[in-house]
């Protein structure tokens, strides 16, 4: 009863704009920046549609974990998936907001995809299939993995075929690591096997962002992502960018403040360095000596800003 009132809930009949697939790892800002572009009329919502951890997505995949959705060939339900998550489809309904909920919208026309889990190695046959707009969202390593308690696809990406796109080399090494690594040294690992493939296959016209630009250059940012996702309403966005997003929740209590607070330069200087107080200076040249390993150059040991070949200019 549920899945068929939420079938009903929504009326998406696709518009001009293509749809948008933001790729990132979690705790990178990408439920920030989904609400941005929300705060658009007829964007409609679809988040984590990978997530295994999700009852009706494991169903529908009938998989048991990750490595189900790393098959090569890709697995042919993916794209199915993806097809009725595009088409409304009622097998697929359990994305869609109960009305009068949160970012509820009886009449959409554009789907944004925050996608955490699985495809970073299809990102071109999405784009390319469904004529989508992509979105790479960045955040640093040490930001992201001191704010993660577990990397639960870690183990896939090294045994899976996800694993082609590594050398021998790099393989030996991330397998030392899952052996005897810290708990902190394998969530970095994570980090790096996930953005590296990424990155390394990204495209020239792909929207690449950054966490700590949109939170310290967020007029650069705005003016850059209206352009790239053609976005009309900017002072909607502006309007937006000071609100905590819906993931809060999993922040501690210095970083809630922060971002509950009227966004200054010294909250936004806090929520981009305060991974500091939680590694040693030893700790952290350890750690991003990872990065270049496997081909990483976006962020260095010493800089808790992006390369700034990652640093978009107004």
């Amino acid at each position: 009863m549920g899945q068929a009132l939420l079938h009903y809930s929504n009326w998406h009949r696709q518009g001009a704009k293509p749809n948008i697939f933001i790729f990132s790892t979690p705790r990178s800002g990408s439920t920030w920046i989904k609400e941005l572009i929300g705060s658009q009329a007829g964007i409609r919502f679809c988040n984590e549609p990978f997530n295994l951890r999700i009852p009706h997505v494991k169903d529908y995949f009938a998989v048991n974990d990750w490595s189900g959705l790393y098959s090569d060939p890709i697995n042919p339900r993916v794209f199915d998936y993806i097809d009725s998550l595009y088409a409304g489809g009622r097998d697929t309904a359990f994305f869609n907001p109960f009305p009068f909920r949160k970012h509820y919208r009886l009449k959409t026309d554009r789907i944004v995809f925050k996608v955490l889990h699985a495809l970073e190695d299809r990102m071109g046959e999405i784009e390319d299939r469904y004529h989508a707009t992509m979105v790479l969202l960045l955040r640093h390593p040490l930001a992201v993995s001191t704010s993660r308690k577990s990397c639960p696809r870690l183990q896939v990406f090294l045994s899976s075929p996800y694993a082609r796109h590594f050398t021998s080399e790099q393989l030996s090494l991330a397998s030392a690591i899952v052996k005897t690594g810290s708990p902190l040294e394998k969530l970095v690992l994570s980090w790096c096997l996930q953005n590296a493939v990424m990155l390394r296959h990204q495209r020239k016209h792909w929207l690449v962002m950054t966490y700590e630009q949109l939170t310290l250059d967020s007029d650069t940012m705005v003016d850059h992502v209206c352009e790239q996702l053609d976005l009309s309403h900017r002072d909607l966005i502006k309007q937006r960018l000071g609100r905590a997003s819906g993931s809060t929740n999993q922040s501690d209590m210095a970083t809630r403040d922060a971002l509950s607070a009227e966004r200054s330069a010294d909250s936004a200087q806090f929520l981009v360095e305060k991974w500091r107080q939680k590694v040693s200076v030893e700790q952290e040249q350890h750690l991003m000596a990872m990065l270049p390993e496997f081909g990483i150059d976006a962020y260095t040991a010493g800089r808790f800003l992006p390369a700034p070949h990652f640093w978009i200019q107004s």
